[in-house]
């Protein structure tokens, strides 16, 4: 009997692994339209965060905007400690880097994670068919017939749709044919873009510590933002993103980001601490020293931003201008207009809902034998490891459950 894995991404590859590991007689195919996949997790200097460093359930249904509750149990089923257990079976070591986020190890053959996990793949006996795209799929009396744009047909006796979830992938298609209703697909921007001098950076400005608001939605998020030459990021932006998906693709990425550069800090405390340094440093320039452990570069963003005479000194601010600049620190007003653009968002709401699958094995309740995993799903987490452990779970249930179908026959 035979097993087409429809996509090679990390939920598609995990639920081959998964089914031949479990069912060794089971002939398992995966087909994947692009020539080389996996290819964004080879990337040394921004390498993938693959899970996280803890287990629990709480942890990770908090982190899922959509799919709490389904989170909540699966990852129960497969649990982080496993699945780091699981990659260093097939050949890839991890470490656990900042904020709890399992990395792969450093030196890792130059990250290159896909040609680790495809060997292993294809150890198992799974083939791997690239460059193929499946354009029709439909169910027969004894199995699935598939039809690629090129090349001939194929039978299958189960199916798992794991093609991503961009617009206009095939899997959304296939799914629909057999009566499922994707919700609309809508990124979660990595960055977004304001015209304001202040983003205007000719190199990454991170901030770790400063947290990020969005008046208009009453939302808040920690963990560091990041100015760079193509817009605003950083974790607090990867989170407000993620949480509010839906709410800023209506506004069209057109709203105000406040930022807070000195976390824990209110207006009145840096005013205090400036009035302070005013004292001490009076015959000092503004712009010479950076205050609060602040990126010098940022502080000279945001003494540029107050009109100053370029050589003002600390003794000639009044109170409202110290106020001001107070201001600056703790709450930078930006005019968002946009977010930029990526070709692979990290993070996006959207796809087949799960009331339109069995929750325990990731079967259509439309189509008997028909799995589906990864972002083919909606469900969406934060970035940081939670999202991508959505796609190694999700695929670790859909291939087993095959696996178990398989052995009942």
């Amino acid at each position: 009997m035979k097993l087409s894995v429809i996509g090679c991404g990390p939920a598609g590859l995990f639920a081959a692994i998964s089914a031949a590991k479990t069912a060794p007689e089971l002939n398992v195919c995966i087909l994947e339209r692009e020539s080389q996949p996996l290819r964004w997790m080879n990337d040394a200097r921004n390498p993938p965060a693959l899970t996280r460093s803890d287990d629990s359930p709480d942890a990770f249904a908090a982190a899922c905007p959509h799919g709490a509750d389904f989170m909540h149990g699966a990852v129960q089923a497969l649990p982080p400690s496993i699945l780091r257990e699981s990659l260093g079976e097939m050949g890839v070591r991890t470490r656990v880097g900042e904020n709890g986020a399992v990395l792969p190890a450093e030196g890792l053959d130059a990250q290159r994670i896909s040609a680790t996990l495809l060997d292993y793949a294809k150890r198992l006996g799974i083939e791997v068919v690239t460059g193929c795209t499946v354009a029709e799929m439909n169910r027969g009396t004894d199995c699935f017939r598939i039809w690629p744009k090129s090349g001939p047909s194929l039978d299958s006796d189960f199916v798992i749709l794991a093609t991503g979830g961009r617009a206009g992938h095939s899997g959304w298609n296939l799914a629909r044919s057999f009566g499922h209703e994707p919700s609309a697909w809508v990124p979660s921007p990595v960055l977004l873009q304001s015209k304001d001098a202040r983003a205007r950076v000719s190199s990454p400005i991170p901030v770790d510590g400063a947290t990020a608001r969005i008046p208009e939605l009453s939302a808040e998020a920690g963990g560091g933002v990041c100015l760079l030459p193509n817009g605003i990021g950083g974790a607090a932006i990867l989170e407000l993103a993620a949480r509010y998906s839906h709410e800023l693709a209506a506004r069209q990425y057109r709203m105000t980001l406040e930022v807070n550069w000195v976390a824990g800090h209110t207006r009145g405390q840096p005013t205090k601490l400036l009035r302070q340094i005013q004292q001490s440093h009076a015959r000092k320039t503004v712009m010479e020293d950076a205050v609060l452990d602040l990126p010098r570069k940022l502080w000279e963003k945001l003494v540029e931003s107050m009109k100053l005479p370029a050589q003002s000194r600390w003794s000639a601010l009044d109170a409202a201008q110290l106020q001001a600049l107070a201001g600056q620190l703790v709450s930078s007003r930006f005019k968002i207009d946009g977010r930029a653009m990526n070709k692979a968002e990290w993070v996006a709401s959207g796809g087949v809902p799960l009331v339109e699958l069995d929750p325990v094995s990731l079967q259509s309740l439309r189509q008997k034998g028909l799995f589906m995993a990864g972002e083919m799903l909606d469900i969406d987490a934060i970035a940081g490891g939670w999202n991508m452990h959505i796609a190694w779970t999700t695929g670790w249930i859909a291939g087993s459950a095959v696996a178990a179908e398989y052995g009942r026959m």
